[in-house]
This record gives C-alpha cells, sequence and structure tokens, in this order.
C-alpha cells in the first residue's frame, strides 16, 4: 500500500479486508440480538407446519365443498355438498342442502343455496324427493328444461329449512303453498355458482301465483357486494337501482309463456312488500318445515326428510328463535301505525288455514283471520269508504271516527281490502267457517 490508500491496496488485500469487515458485522449483530430460549427455536418448525396443513385443510375444503357427479347435460348430473372436519383422520360428509345447511348466517342474514347462476338459463333446482336433496336440472316429460325466454339475469336459488305448505292456504293471498322451498333472488354483481352457499341480506318478497298456487320470490342481496351495505329494503332499491324489481316482475311473469302457458299473477297490486313482511314469510316457512320434519313420512308425500336423531337440533333450534325473533321485531316496529284501522274491528279466527285436500278454489271465500299488524305494510289494506269519511285539507282521506255503539261482525278480505258486510251474511259466513275449522282440525 502505497500512501496508505485503498489505491495501493492488492486485489488479495482490497477482499481479506471485505471478510473481514464482513465477520466483524456478523459478530456485532449476534451480539446485540435478542438471545432466544430453545423452546422458541423448538415452537418455529411447529409453526411453520401448522400453517402450512391450514393451508392445505383449506384448499381442500375448497376442492370438495362442491362434489359433481354424473356426465352435465344429463338426466344423471348431480351437485352435492361435502364437509369434513378438521382433522384429515375424520370421514367426509354429505350434507343435504335442504335440511342440513342452516337457515340463518349471523345477526339478521341468512344462508342462501344457489340453484341458478345469473346469466345461465338451465333450470337446476334442489331435488327434494332424492336422498341428500342435491341440486339437479330440472326435467319434463323426460326433456331437461331450460329457460326458452332466455338467460336469467339474477341469482337464483332458494333458503335451507323452508317450506311452502301445499295445504295450507295463506290469508292474505288466498292460495296454498308450491310445495317447495323458499325462493330467493339474489341482485348482486357476483355471479355465484350452483352449489355455492352465500350469506345474504333480505330487502322484501314479491307474491307471484303460478298455476293457483302461492310462490313467494324474495328478493335478496350477497353480504359482501358493493352495494349491501346501502340496500336495506325495496324502497332502496327503487331508489339506487331503479328497474331492478321491475325487471323480476317481468321475468317472473312471462318466462312461462314461450311454452305456451299463459302469464303468472301477482297478488298485493303486483307490489313488492318490505323486508318486515319478507321476514315474516321466512318465520312461516321455517315453521312450516319444522312441523314437516317432526311429522315426518306421515306428512311427506314423497318428500325426503331427515331421521330427527341426526339433524343437528343446536341449529335448528336457534335458526327457528333468530326467524321469531325478526319476525316479532318487524312486526311490533309496524303495529302501532295500524291500530287505529284494525279498531273497529272484532276478534277473529287467528292463525293460518289449512285447506282440505284437493285443488284450491279458484275464487277464496273471504277467509276469517285475526287483523295482523304486518297487514299495515300492504298499501291495499285500508279502511273502506264510508259516507262519513272527511279530507284533510292536503286532500286526503283521513279514516272515519270510531262509531260510539258497537260495531257489526265483520270480516277480513285479504284480496280486496277492508270491507263491511251485512251482520246475516257475517252470521252465515262465521258458520261455514267453523264447520271448516272442524274439519281441517281433524286432519
Amino acid at each position: 500500500m502505497e500512501g496508505g490508500t485503498l489505491a495501493g491496496m492488492s486485489r488479495a488485500d482490497m477482499l481479506s479486508l471485505a471478510l473481514s469487515l464482513g465477520a466483524a458485522s456478523m459478530s456485532l449483530y449476534l451480539l446485540l440480538a435478542k438471545p432466544r430460549s430453545g423452546e422458541e427455536r423448538e415452537a418455529e418448525p411447529a409453526k411453520r407446519s401448522d400453517k402450512k396443513e391450514s393451508q392445505v385443510e383449506r384448499m381442500n375444503q375448497v376442492e370438495r365443498l362442491i362434489m359433481e357427479r354424473g356426465k352435465h347435460g344429463t338426466e344423471d348430473f348431480r351437485v352435492h355438498v361435502l364437509a369434513r372436519g378438521t382433522s384429515t383422520e375424520e370421514p367426509v360428509a354429505e350434507l343435504s342442502l335442504w335440511h342440513d345447511i342452516p337457515l340463518v348466517a349471523e345477526g339478521e342474514l341468512f344462508n342462501f343455496i344457489c340453484e341458478i347462476p345469473k346469466c345461465t338459463r338451465k333450470k337446476f333446482e334442489v331435488a327434494t324427493k332424492e336422498g341428500a336433496t342435491p341440486i339437479k336440472q330440472d326435467t319434463k316429460k323426460g326433456v331437461l328444461r331450460e329457460f326458452k325466454k332466455g338467460d336469467i339475469f339474477f341469482n337464483y336459488g332458494c333458503f335451507p329449512r323452508t317450506w311452502e305448505n301445499p295445504r295450507l292456504v295463506h290469508p292474505d293471498t288466498g292460495f296454498p303453498g308450491d310445495n317447495d322451498p323458499l325462493d330467493v333472488c339474489e341482485i348482486g354483481l357476483r355471479q355465484i355458482k350452483t352449489g355455492d352457499v352465500r350469506q345474504v341480506k333480505v330487502l322484501g318478497i314479491l307474491a307471484m301465483i303460478d298455476d293457483d298456487e302461492t310462490d313467494w320470490k324474495v328478493v335478496a342481496i350477497d353480504a359482501e357486494d358493493r352495494w349491501a351495505a346501502e340496500l336495506n329494503d325495496v324502497d332502496d332499491c327503487e331508489r339506487l337501482i331503479p328497474g331492478t324489481l321491475d325487471l323480476i316482475r317481468e321475468w317472473f311473469r312471462t318466462y312461462k309463456v314461450p311454452d305456451g302457458k299463459p302469464e303468472n299473477k301477482f297478488a298485493f297490486d303486483e307490489k313488492f312488500l318490505p323486508a318486515s313482511y319478507a321476514h315474516k314469510v321466512i318465520h312461516e316457512t321455517h315453521e312450516e318445515w319444522a312441523k314437516l320434519v317432526h311429522a315426518g313420512e306421515t306428512q311427506a308425500d314423497g318428500l325426503h326428510l331427515p331421521s330427527k336423531d341426526k339433524l343437528n337440533c343446536d341449529t335448528v333450534t336457534r335458526d327457528s328463535k333468530i326467524v321469531r325473533t325478526l319476525s316479532n321485531s318487524n312486526l311490533a316496529a309496524i303495529a302501532e301505525p295500524l291500530a287505529d284501522t284494525l279498531a273497529p274491528q272484532t276478534t277473529l279466527t287467528p292463525g293460518l288455514r289449512l285447506r282440505p285436500s284437493g285443488r284450491p278454489r279458484s275464487k277464496p271465500r273471504a277467509w276469517l283471520v285475526s287483523p295482523r299488524p304486518f297487514l299495515a305494510r300492504d298499501p291495499r289494506v285500508v279502511p273502506a269508504a264510508s259516507p262519513s269519511t272527511t279530507a284533510s285539507p292536503q286532500g286526503e282521506p283521513r279514516a272515519p271516527a270510531r262509531p260510539a255503539a258497537p260495531a257489526p261482525t265483520r270480516a277480513f278480505v285479504p284480496r280486496a281490502g277492508l270491507r263491511e258486510i251485512s251482520s246475516s251474511s257475517s252470521t252465515s259466513s262465521n258458520e261455514n267457517e267453523e264447520g271448516d275449522l272442524s274439519r281441517n282440525t281433524a286432519l
């Protein structure tokens, strides 16, 4: 080295100096670093192993959650849902989409089973009469069914643990159920695959009358959708995504017309009912499902029902409690505005009505039901006009004043609003209804 500068150093001396500096730096790091105990050093490989196993487990669950059997596009094609425990030694169990999936997810969210993805037209549905109730493509006269109208523009499916009882005439529509789980239209942006289970928020409901049967259509949105935080009811849909509900109604009105069938009809003046009413329908259909499972094969009529010892009673109890709470809380919130409207009503037969076997009446009679608070949200349920009705300064009619004398017997007619019936006709109607109730109770 000349002059003590690096320029005078040979290449060998520079390499030796670099190695010395590296060794000194490593020694300094080891001296300053926090010493680790032997337990910490032994735990590191275990943590890495657990993380790797959890990743593999998640991948296995994703890969094996939905299993397809048979060839796609044939009558043998089925979509099954599997579940497995956290341990790889536990056997894989097949779930019933209708009976094993809980109805309630968390909070006010519900589990939605997708049958038909949006932008497709093959008519898949839960096979309620097959073991494990998988999803299959519906057939008619041996031909696989598709929507001749074209692709459906929303995700279509159902709620588990619900059932629209075909022997139960709904008092608000005058028609029985369609013997299927409660249908759901999910209007989110995501295309959900057949068999996927997603958590959704209920927004409202539409009452479709299909072949003299009540076929409810719940409107919901994926809880993770971009619009989920801003949509809470059908009014929000009209305000933020206008036209969506009208398109849903028109789809169901005409989707059977290409098959040569007439257009479908709708109750409640074709209006979408709010989320509070939808929760009431969910509660009713869940109770009917629970009664069906409890009755077993005596009322199954070919439906596949789980054995009571294999059904998860804890989740069923949780579902029943939550849907009852949601329904009652919503009804209590709207009960007060209807108090004056329903005050003149007399005490009538409460609850839903069982329909005897056979086809429903084409023109149902004025079913006698108790005036329930949830009917306040139906825009058609208003007091019948009377000569004593006066108008407010804004031009809106006021409710008639309550009569001082006891009011005559009244009957509630769900499909035509509130109207007064003469005492003679009311008496005969009550006698007929009591006779029907005794016969239905015997069933």
